[in-house]
Formats: structure tokens, C-alpha cells, sequence
């Protein structure tokens, strides 16, 4: 037997938002039944760059409004796609949304050679103590 769960069927209105707020979202909330990605599925998948997690399936096909977003348990998710059955029963499947990914750390600025006294740069006025090569005294002979 099929455990029972919910989930938030998500509506963004951009239109309704003002320049330089978040769009507005509504919600309704399902019943629904939570099933795994077969392989198959989830191989052909990411060979176009998804990465479907779960499906969501929803007793009646009219439950479904053509959202583009869902969220289940404080995660939110993508619909990729839907699918109806026979039985009139849909499929939605789920990618974890972009705006739950982590971060990627931006990489360290790689410091320059500044060419003053005591760094590893080259220097020209041939002070000592630099770790540099010294121009001035190349070719002197």
C-alpha cells in the first residue's frame, strides 16, 4: 500500500509584481503518491542535462493546472514534465529547483607580482633582499 502525501502546486505571477520585486506565487495544496524514477529514465534524462529526482503522482488529471513549480516537504522542485494515464491519473516529474542548489564559491583572486622589495616579482632597481632577478646587474661584465 501507497502512502499518502501532499504537496504545494506553486503559481508565479511576474506580471503582477512590481519592477524590482519577487513575482508574486500562489499555492494549492494535493493529495498525491510518490514514486522513484525508473533507471532508464533517469539515464536518457541526464544525458540532456536533467536530473529527475521523483514523480508525483496526482489522482486526477485535473488537479493539475500547468504549475511549473511544486514544493514537497520545504523543498522545491521542478515539474520536467507530466504525463496522464490511462486511468486519468497524472504524472508529474521532479527536478530539484535551482533556487535550492548550493552555490558555487567564487575562485580566489590570484594576487600579482608587485615588483616592490621582499616579494618574488622581479625588481629594477636591484635592491637587496629581493628574491627577484636584478636587470641592472645582468650582462655587467
Amino acid at each position: 500500500m501507497m502512502k499518502a502525501n501532499v504537496v504545494d502546486l506553486i503559481t508565479v505571477s511576474p506580471e503582477a509584481a512590481g519592477v524590482g520585486t519577487e513575482p508574486l506565487e500562489s499555492t494549492r495544496t494535493v493529495y498525491c503518491t510518490i514514486r522513484s524514477i525508473g533507471q532508464q529514465e533517469a539515464y536518457l534524462a541526464m544525458g540532456q542535462g536533467l536530473n529527475p529526482e521523483l514523480k508525483v503522482i496526482l489522482a486526477h488529471d485535473f488537479e493539475y493546472e500547468g504549475e511549473r513549480l511544486c514544493e514537497m516537504d520545504g523543498v522545491r522542485y521542478d515539474i520536467l514534465r507530466t504525463y496522464t494515464t490511462e486511468t486519468d491519473e497524472i504524472e508529474l516529474t521532479l527536478q530539484r529547483a535551482s533556487r535550492n542548489a548550493r552555490p558555487v564559491p567564487e575562485p580566489e583572486p590570484t594576487p600579482e607580482p608587485s615588483g616592490t622589495p621582499g616579494t618574488h616579482g622581479t625588481t629594477e632597481t636591484g635592491t637587496p633582499g629581493t628574491a627577484g632577478t636584478d636587470s641592472a646587474a645582468e650582462g655587467v661584465g
